[in-house]
């Protein structure tokens, strides 16, 4: 599996007791790890057993400490080296559960930097995934463009991410897309992320309508998750939502990229939609139980996959 991930980061976690704003807070621990959405999805696709390979932009500061960051969990990770400073990602887990993420928005690139990032991608990959957002600089289409590559050959390509890059992925084909309810909604409706409720009854029908609308631009397969609630997933065949299995929530953090490692997993293992997603979903659910982005242990998504099976009978 090849995951293209534009905008590296490093990841730094924070615990503490309150977050105060305006004030002086203390944390209790901290922690950096390899980041980026990408860095989330090769953590959880080695962690349930798979292999992967990350690509992205290396900006020229911090770039040796992004590398051995990802070395340090043995990530195989390549790219194209361009200017500017490594983004740092801040995420505040406070004793409550509640979580804040601050995001850089990284270093500037332009249609040459994305040239040569496309130029990494080896003709033939079977299982390619364009995963979090884009630098600045970069074109809307740049998604599109990597599925058209994998196309090209006949490869599959999945993408994450979520508005206009979003629409564009959708309308270039892209074999599976999936974004969670506020991107989606926001997309396909034209509303406001705030005006987006992820609560209420009727989160199914609307997981599933945007869901559609999705499916209407061009994406083949399109599964929308809804936090706690669910999935809503269709595909050529057919539509379902399905529902999750309640677990403890520590760090929702790099639960979405969990989700998309199990689903292309197990897709490329040749499950079916719909036991593919159950999938992603029991990593997902593995992955929100630990303090770390991503990271699961794979005796409990075989646990939560088992579950999720009979609830979804």
């Amino acid at each position: 599996m090849l995951i293209v991930c534009p905008n590296l980061a490093v990841d730094h976690t924070i615990t503490l007791s309150v977050l105060t704003p305006g004030a002086v807070s203390r944390a209790t621990t901290g922690r950096s790890l390899a980041g980026g959405k990408g860095a989330n999805v090769a953590r959880a696709t080695q962690a349930i057993g798979g292999s992967s390979r990350v690509i992205g932009f290396l900006p020229e500061v911090g770039r040796g400490h992004l590398m051995t960051l990802f070395a340090a969990e043995e990530f195989d990770l390549g790219g194209v080296p361009v200017d500017g400073v490594v983004r740092t990602c801040t995420a505040t887990l406070e004793s409550d559960g509640r979580t804040t993420l601050i995001n850089e928005p990284g270093a500037e690139v332009d249609g040459a930097d994305w040239s040569a990032l496309l130029q990494l991608v080896p003709t033939g990959t079977g299982f390619v995934i364009g995963s979090g957002s884009l630098p600045p600089g970069s074109s809307p289409d740049a998604y599109a463009r990597l599925v058209m590559l994998v196309h090209s050959w006949g490869g599959f390509c999945a993408v994450d991410v979520g508005g206009p890059a979003l629409a564009a992925a959708a309308r270039s084909g892209a074999d599976l897309v999936c974004p969670n309810l506020f991107e989606a909604t926001s997309l396909t409706s034209g509303a406001a992320a705030e005006e987006v409720d992820e609560q209420g009854d009727d989160i199914p029908d609307r997981a599933l309508e945007a869901a559609r609308g999705l499916r209407a631009l061009g994406a083949d397969t399109v599964a929308v998750t809804a936090g706690a609630a669910g999935v809503g997933l269709i595909w050529a065949d057919d539509e379902v939502w399905l529902p999750t299995v309640a677990v403890k929530a520590v760090n929702p953090i790099g639960a979405g990229d969990s989700f998309l490692a199990g689903v292309v997993l197990a897709h490329e293992q040749g499950e079916n939609w719909p036991a593919a997603v159950r999938f992603g979903m029991a990593v997902a659910g593995a992955s929100v139980e630990n303090p770390g982005a991503a990271q699961v242990d794979p005796e409990r998504v075989a646990e939560l996959d088992a579950q999720l099976a009979l609830a979804h009978c």
